[in-house]
């Protein structure tokens, strides 16, 4: 597989705000939580392109109770899926089922998605460009006016948007901040057993290694994988360590009794599930970690 297949999804107005500049800026994240309304669950609104034109595929929403007469703006998580996720929702609402089948959308799904904190959740699906050849990702995200549209049609707070993906979607995470650096405006990443073989070129590495200092991050990884393998996300992790002084945190935490589907117990916050000494440690709710941080213009 080659990595230009996949960018087509880049094509995300959101973090391609022509020159401008963001840094993440750190704060309490439990005195931040205090400013919103409680998480009393929400909806999941499954959209096509009959009801949301200005996107290249279809994507749910999931939106937090009461945020129609809220005035509230609330964080937001975008999810991208792996290679199970694919599939062509134009126009059939049925294909974003492939979503559900894994990580934060399946989660929510079950009813057991409780992080704690409201957020809303964008969740777009991949389908290939030419179905024949696979030889391309069309993401929901993909068409230049789907971030204006989101930001009039959901309640986004737009300091607060955060970057998170399983297998390809991690991929697409690395490479997204790691292109952009301080151009994206995702306020921090999560990837889960991010595809970095095939979404960070070997030449492109050093650029890539560069960008995502530029923006908060916490890797997971299950040492049992055997899709992605495990040393993909070591490597990856060395490497920005070696950076020396980095403006921001990178975290890399390996599951030694997990593989590849490791998002049950890093989403429903399962704090019991063994970590690795030699690497980070699972010791807080994603959610906290990400809230605090949001991301705003030099």
């Amino acid at each position: 597989m080659s990595c230009r297949r996949f960018l087509g999804a880049i094509a995300l107005s959101l973090i391609l705000a022509s020159c401008t500049r963001y840094v993440s800026l750190k704060s309490d994240p439990a005195e931040y939580a205090k400013t919103l309304p409680a998480d009393t669950g929400g909806t999941m609104v499954a959209y096509t392109l009959k009801e949301f034109p200005d996107a290249d595929n279809g994507f749910y929403a999931y939106l937090p109770k009461g945020w129609e007469t809220s005035k509230a703006k609330y964080p937001t998580i975008v999810w991208y899926a792996g290679h199970n996720g694919i599939g062509d929702s134009r126009s059939d609402p049925k294909e974003l089922e492939r979503l559900l089948l894994n990580g934060i959308p399946k989660l929510i799904k079950n009813g057991t998605w409780k992080p704690g904190i409201p957020f809303v959740v964008l969740m777009p699906q991949a389908r290939w460009r030419n179905p024949p050849k696979h030889d391309g990702y069309a993401y929901a995200t993909d068409d230049p006016n789907f971030w204006k549209a989101a930001l009039k049609a959901f309640p986004i707070d737009e300091t607060r948007v955060y970057l998170l993906g399983h297998s390809d979607g991690g991929g697409l995470a690395y490479w997204i901040t790691g292109h952009y650096g301080d151009k994206s405006s995702f306020a921090a990443s999560i990837p889960v057993a991010g595809n970095a073989f095939d979404f960070i070129p070997a030449k492109e590495r050093k650029k890539t290694v560069d960008g995502m200092t530029k923006t908060p991050t916490w890797l997971f990884h299950g040492r049992g994988d055997n899709f992605v393998p495990i040393y993909l996300s070591v490597d990856l992790y060395n490497d920005i360590k070696k950076k020396g002084k980095r403006p921001y945190e990178t975290r890399l935490t390996v599951f030694p009794g997990l593989g590849h589907f490791c998002c049950d117990e890093i989403f429903e916050t399962r704090l019991d599930t063994p970590y690795e000494a030699e690497f980070d440690p699972f010791d807080r709710s994603v959610y906290e970690w990400l809230v605090q941080y949001r991301r705003v213009r030099r």
